[in-house]
C-alpha cells in the first residue's frame, strides 16, 4: 500500500514536472517569436533608412562633381557665361529680352 502510494506521488510530481517542463519551453518560444518579430521590425525600418541614405549619398556625389567642374573651369569664358545666363539671370550690355506674355 505504501508502495503504491510512494508510485502515485512519484507519478504525480513526474506529471507536475513535465507540464511545467512543457509550460516554461513554451513560454520560451513565445518569447523568442516575439523578440524575432521585433527584430525584424527593426531591420525594415533600418533597411529604409539605409536607402535613404544611399540615395541621400548619391545626389550629394552629383553635386559634388558639378562644383568640381565648376571650379576647374571657372576660368573657361564659355562656363562663366553659361552660369551668368543661366543661374543669375544676366545678359551681355545690348541685348534685348523678349518675354512670352503668353505663358
Amino acid at each position: 500500500m505504501i508502495n503504491k502510494n510512494l508510485n502515485k506521488t512519484k507519478k504525480t510530481r513526474h506529471n507536475f514536472i513535465s507540464i511545467a517542463s512543457y509550460i516554461l519551453i513554451v513560454a520560451f518560444a513565445c518569447l523568442l517569436i516575439s523578440q524575432i518579430i521585433s527584430i525584424h521590425g527593426q531591420m525594415e525600418v533600418i533597411n529604409d533608412e539605409n536607402e535613404e541614405l544611399t540615395a541621400e549619398i548619391s545626389q550629394i556625389q552629383q553635386s559634388n562633381e558639378e562644383l568640381q567642374y565648376g571650379i576647374e573651369h571657372s576660368s573657361d569664358p564659355d562656363t562663366v557665361e553659361d552660369i551668368a545666363r543661366n543661374k543669375l539671370d544676366l545678359v551681355k550690355q545690348g541685348e534685348i529680352i523678349f518675354y512670352d506674355s503668353n505663358n
